[in-house]
C-alpha cells in the first residue's frame, strides 16, 4: 500500500505587474491556511500560527522581497 502523498511546498505566482508588497494585506490569511494544512493533527491549545514566523515572512513582503516561507516548528525550536 502506498502512503498518502503529502505536500511539502507551495508557490505563489504573481502577475508581472504585481510586487510582493501587494501580498502584505492578504498574506496572514494565506499563511494560516498553509500552516493548518501542514499541521492537521495539532493538539488542542497548541499554537498553530507562531507569530514570529508570520512576522518574518511579512517583514520580507514589506521590503518587497520573496518571503522565506517559514511555516513550522521543528523538534529543536523554531525553524529559521
Amino acid at each position: 500500500m502506498t502512503p498518502p502523498v503529502k505536500a511539502r511546498s507551495g508557490h505563489i505566482l504573481l502577475d508581472p505587474r504585481r510586487s510582493y508588497k501587494d501580498l502584505v494585506r492578504v498574506f496572514p490569511e494565506i499563511y494560516k491556511k498553509v500552516v493548518e494544512a501542514n499541521r492537521p493533527f495539532a493538539k488542542e491549545g497548541e499554537t498553530i500560527l507562531p507569530d514570529v514566523l508570520l512576522e518574518e515572512n511579512l517583514r520580507d513582503l514589506r521590503a518587497d522581497r520573496k518571503p522565506a516561507g517559514y511555516n513550522r516548528i521543528d523538534a529543536f525550536g523554531l525553524r529559521l
